[in-house]
C-alpha cells in the first residue's frame, strides 16, 4: 500500500479491494466496460478502461468477454515450449496459487505472534473469537 499511496493521493490510481468482475462489454474485439460487484455490500461499479490487463489468478475476466482462451497445460506441439506437456493437453492442470511473503529466521524460543486482525473470526469461521 505504501508504494501505491502516492499514486492514489495524486488521482492516478483508484483501488477497489474485495471487488469482483461480474460482466464485460466488448465491441470490435475490445473490452469497453467491466462491471464489478463489491463483495461487501453488493454495490456495482462500471469501469470504462482504456486498457485491460487480465491479472486474476484463474482468468476470471476471460469468460465474461467471450474471448477465445484455453485453460490448463497445452502440449509442446501447441506452444513449442520445451516444458509443456509431451503429447496430451491437461486442461485441469493449472498453476497453484502463489503468495509472496517475507520470511526471517529467528533464534529458537522467540515468539512474534501479533493480535488477530479485525474481523479475523468472521473470515475464518471462528465461532468463539476469544478462544
Amino acid at each position: 500500500m505504501a508504494l501505491l499511496q502516492p499514486h492514489i493521493d495524486a488521482g492516478r490510481v483508484s483501488l477497489h479491494l474485495r471487488t469482483k468482475a461480474a460482466a464485460a462489454e466488448v465491441k470490435d474485439d475490445r473490452v469497453v466496460s467491466v462491471t464489478a460487484i463489491c463483495l461487501e455490500g453488493g454495490s456495482a461499479i462500471r469501469f470504462r478502461p482504456t486498457i485491460v490487463i487480465e491479472a486474476t489468478e484463474l482468468g476470471d475476466l476471460l469468460p465474461l468477454t467471450g474471448a477465445e482462451y484455453s485453460v490448463g497445460a497445452e502440449t509442446i506441439a501447441d506452444t513449442g515450449e520445451p516444458h509443456a506437456q509431451p503429447s496430451v493437453p491437461k486442461p485441469r492442470c493449472v498453476q497453484s496459487f502463489t503468495y509472496v511473503f517475507g520470511l526471517e529466521q529467528r533464534p529458537r524460543g522467540e515468539r512474534h505472534v501479533i493480535r488477530r486482525p479485525a474481523r479475523y473470526a468472521f473470515f475464518f469461521g471462528i465461532r468463539n473469537p476469544t478462544a
